[in-house]
This record gives structure tokens, C-alpha cells and sequence, in this order.
């Protein structure tokens, strides 16, 4: 992924004035989509350490 990055940031700075608005909008879109896995992992290990305290706390009270 950060060799897309450095790609995107190289064209946006060598490319004539319509490639780096193309580059520009891909880099965009790419930082978006970094964006959106980094919200769902951190929900997914949220759900999953909130899913193990819950099975501790049930361990506990059947004992």
C-alpha cells in the first residue's frame, strides 16, 4: 500500500496539470479507502475483546 501511495504522490507532483487532478482524486479515494479497513478492523477487535470480557464475566458467574 505504500508503494501505491508514493506512486500516486509522485504523478500528482510530475504529471502535467490533467494527471495530477487525475492522481489527486486517486490519491483521495485511496486515503478514503485506508480509512474504511482502519474503522472496520478496529471494530471487528472491539467486537471480538468486548465478545472475550463478556465469556470471562460468564465463566465467572456459573462458577
Amino acid at each position: 500500500m505504500i508503494f501505491i501511495l508514493i506512486f500516486l504522490i509522485i504523478g500528482k507532483i510530475k504529471g502535467d496539470e490533467a494527471d495530477r487532478g487525475i492522481y489527486w482524486v486517486a490519491m483521495q479515494e485511496f486515503i478514503e479507502t485506508i480509512g474504511i479497513y482502519q474503522f472496520y478492523f478496529r471494530v471487528k477487535f472491539a467486537v471480538k475483546a468486548q465478545s472475550h470480557s463478556l465469556n470471562k464475566l460468564r465463566a465467572l458467574l456459573e462458577h
